[in-house]
């Protein structure tokens, strides 16, 4: 399970942080700056790595929104 700054939950999914990065069609730079609050997820980034999670766990659908489901609750 990788490391995932402000997305804990999204360790569950991506065993590698390359793994995490590929998913969301971005360098492995960008997303260490996703995890860590210093750059935001783009819209179409957010999808990607929705995707991929769907793919993972043979859903279909998404329930949520991509921050409230796996970004780190303030506090």
């Amino acid at each position: 399970m990788i490391r995932s700054g402000l997305y804990p939950q999204l360790g569950k999914y991506f065993k590698t942080t390359e793994e995490l990065a590929a998913a969301g069609c971005m360098s492995v730079r960008r997303l260490y700056d996703c995890l860590r609050g210093l750059k935001e997820f783009t819209d179409q980034e957010k999808r990607a790595i929705w995707n991929a999670i769907l793919v993972k766990t043979n859903k279909l659908e998404v329930s949520g929104d991509f921050d409230a489901q796996f970004k780190r609750k303030a506090g």
